[in-house]
């Protein structure tokens, strides 16, 4: 039986008053991504239900169904828009050439969403998918780069998983630094 420690939805706790419909679009939106993040805190992804995201969220069915289809896309758009706030993250950083940074800043922001992955690694997701199909890789021509790339997206990932699962212990820079010095 689901915890009854949140009656509280997620539209409520933001106590909204008057907002444009752009800003009120966003908010359900996001309502229904946090919804399911702490949904799946307490219960199996596989056993989560509409119904479950919406009494958590606090929007109507109708609200739900007008910006979503299914719990899958809620779930694929919690994952798009951690994939987008990674990927600034990355480019930010390689805008200064510098790995390191580059590297740093990312594990910051891996951190700053550290409930968000800790659920989507709890749900036995492929979120190793965030690292690998980012956008970077459209830059590359080269096909062995991109090879060489998808393989250090692949260890980076299974090592932030670690770090993850660990309970962050290293600081970002510690993690960072090492993950650099295992590619140069």
């Amino acid at each position: 039986m689901e915890q009854e420690e949140h009656k509280e939805t997620e539209l409520k706790k933001r106590e909204v008053l008057r907002m444009s419909n752009e800003e009120s679009h966003k908010l359900t939106l996001d309502c229904i991504r946090t919804a399911l993040i702490h949904l799946m805190a307490v219960k199996p992804y596989d056993k989560i239900t509409i119904t479950d995201i919406i009494n958590r969220s606090g929007v109507s069915r109708a609200a739900f169904y007008r910006n979503f289809s299914s719990k899958e896309d809620v779930l694929q758009a919690a994952m798009r828009e951690l994939t987008e706030q990674l990927e600034k993250a990355f480019t930010g950083a390689m805008a200064e050439k510098d790995p390191v940074k580059w590297m740093i800043n990312t594990l910051h922001e891996v951190k700053n969403n550290r409930r968000e992955m800790e659920m989507l690694i709890k749900a036995n997701l492929n979120v190793e998918e965030i690292f690998i199909n980012m956008k970077l890789q459209d830059e590359v021509t080269d096909p062995l780069w991109k090879y060489k790339n998808m393989a250090h997206m692949s260890a980076l990932w299974s090592m932030t998983c670690m770090w993850i699962k660990n309970g962050f212990r290293e600081s970002p820079e510690e993690l960072g630094q090492y993950m650099i010095s295992l590619f140069t």
